[in-house]
């Protein structure tokens, strides 16, 4: 798909006009996130405290996430959206007011920000369910992935904005941003005039619910798929979490540098999604997610160098190289596999030509010449 197709939808007014408003919409809600966490940071809240904004903007979308989607197929999607917007603003006033009069326990934050969060699982389903009718099928494709795309965009730039805002205003100027956010998405949506939909017959909530429950647990795909977006959010969610404390105790900066940080994983997201179409296009959907995530996994472990090394004899160093979290003290990350590499080092005592590479060796130390060189080079390969 080239990248004329890729942004070909936003050619159609209508999904255009959405788009704007999910990234308006993403946009405040990442302001918000930065402001909450870092309100919570500045009151030297405990760390278990401040990780928990991560755990009540998530968990409230994975509770939520099966009756959404039941909602967004039973009821007025548009309805659904202006709902959870205006639920959202009043939310966002009301944390603006408490944070304007000092009054910002941990408790208040870490609760208005899950009760945001239940909007932001209103609002996904219902918008997500909305882009079909707004585009030809041919484009469809094209369209989710542009959602996507404008999705972690926010996420890019979002926090960085929002650090910028808490460094000029305080945690009260993004909640007053993240309000205006909202009052900005509900003009957008309420220009929306989608056509008139198919009636749908009434369901029972939990029939529908225990319908996409059966038909999941009997799809090995699907299966598959939510097993690993389980198990990698768990084991990846504490780099997003404990963030602002990597902001504030040990890199000793501010709410800008703490957005940057989020801002980068947010760009990161908008490099992948941007280049999904090319990567797809040449590896399977297995390729590019294994890829995804041993890429992920290797960026977390140290590497580099022992730390007992002297300077007389340096060998690997004298302190780890590569730390991600930024621990204050020398970590050591071990990994146990089966060792192989082809060719094998001339060094390797199981080398299968070294009886031909070492005197080829040293007729070239001897006499360094290419002549001498092709020896070396084609006994070394053979190992």
């Amino acid at each position: 798909m080239p990248p004329s197709a890729t942004f070909g939808p936003l050619a159609h007014r209508t999904f255009a006009l959405l788009m704007a408003g999910v990234l308006v919409t993403h946009l405040g809600n990442a302001v918000q996130s930065v402001g909450a966490a870092w309100q919570l940071t500045a009151q030297s809240e405990p760390a278990d405290l401040v990780a928990l904004v991560q755990t009540a903007l998530n968990l409230p979308i994975m509770l939520l996430a099966l009756p959404a989607g039941a909602w967004a197929d039973m009821l007025d999607r548009r309805r659904i959206i202006l709902f959870a917007l205006a639920a959202m603003l009043l939310l966002s006033v009301l944390l603006a007011g408490l944070a304007m009069a000092g009054a910002t326990p941990a408790w208040s934050m870490i609760s208005l920000t899950a009760l945001l969060a239940c909007g932001i699982a209103l609002f996904n389903p219902a918008m997500g369910a909305s882009i079909g009718s707004t585009v030809p099928r041919a484009e469809l494709a094209a369209a989710v992935a542009l959602n996507i795309l404008i999705f972690n965009a926010a996420r890019a730039v979002g926090p960085a904005v929002g650090g910028a805002i808490v460094a000029l205003g305080g945690a009260t100027a993004a909640f007053v941003a993240n309000a205006a956010s909202y009052v900005l998405a509900i003009a957008v949506f309420a220009r929306w005039r989608p056509s008139a939909a198919p009636r749908r017959e009434p369901r029972p909530l939990l029939a529908m619910i225990g319908e996409g429950l059966r038909h999941a647990s009997a799809s090995p795909p699907i299966r598959t798929i939510l097993l690993r977006a389980l198990t990698f959010t768990m084991t990846g969610a504490a780099a997003w979490a404990l963030m602002p404390l990597v902001a504030a105790e040990l890199l000793q900066r501010g709410s800008a540098v703490y957005g940057l940080l989020l801002g980068a994983l947010g760009a990161g997201a908008v490099l992948g999604a941007a280049s999904a179409t090319f990567f797809r296009s040449r590896f399977s959907a297995e390729a590019i997610t294994r890829a995804a995530g041993v890429i992920y996994g290797l960026v977390s472990p140290t590497w580099g160098a022992f730390p007992g090394h002297t300077l007389e004899d340096i060998q690997s160093g004298r302190g780890v190289v590569h730390n991600t979290f930024l621990f204050d003290h020398p970590q050591k990350s071990v990994v146990r596999a089966p060792f192989r590499i082809r060719p094998t080092p001339a060094w390797f005592p199981d080398h299968r030509t070294l009886h031909v590479l070492g005197p080829a060796l040293t007729r070239f130390e001897g006499h360094p010449s290419l002549l001498n060189l092709a020896p070396v080079l084609a006994a070394a390969l053979r190992g």
